[in-house]
């Protein structure tokens, strides 16, 4: 509709003025209506806030046990079952190592945690993982995930 139909929602409340940016979102279609998302923080951790009306209205963003810099991530949904994939990098400061973490509950708790480059500095073979992108493809139209990519 062009955009005549789209309203901003209301501020997401954070604790203790936290600034949250740069939203990754998941559906579980296991639970009707409810949307989730983990934020980018400028307090050293990954924040993770859910919604029960579909994005209409936010609940209050919570920080999670994921450390983290002040830099971006993604998050992909593997299935249907709550399994969700984060790639972010975890040390405030920096932008490496390049981590995948593993949640089995949309978020609340985080159980497996894998480093897929952890190269840093400078020169050939250095640098730095920031903005990671990743994507999860399902095996079958059952919905179950074969696996994730990035870039």
């Amino acid at each position: 509709d062009g955009g005549d139909t789209f309203a901003r929602t209301p501020g997401l409340h954070t604790p203790h003025g936290v600034g949250v940016i740069q939203p990754a979102l998941w559906w579980n279609p296991a639970r009707a209506n409810v949307v989730h998302m983990v934020l980018r923080s400028d307090a050293g951790a990954v924040y993770r806030a859910a919604s029960a009306d579909f994005g209409l209205t936010w609940g209050p963003a919570h920080r999670t046990s994921l450390r983290a810099g002040n830099s971006g991530l993604d998050a992909a949904a593997l299935g249907t079952g709550g399994l969700l994939a984060v790639a972010y990098n975890p040390h405030p400061g920096v932008r490496h190592p390049l981590r995948v973490s593993l949640s089995a509950d949309d978020g609340h708790t985080w159980t497996h945690h894998l480093d897929l480059e952890n190269t840093h500095g400078e020169g050939e073979g250095k640098g730095e993982f920031s903005y990671p992108a990743i994507t999860a493809w399902p095996a079958s139209e059952s919905g179950e995930v074969d696996g994730i990519t990035g870039g």
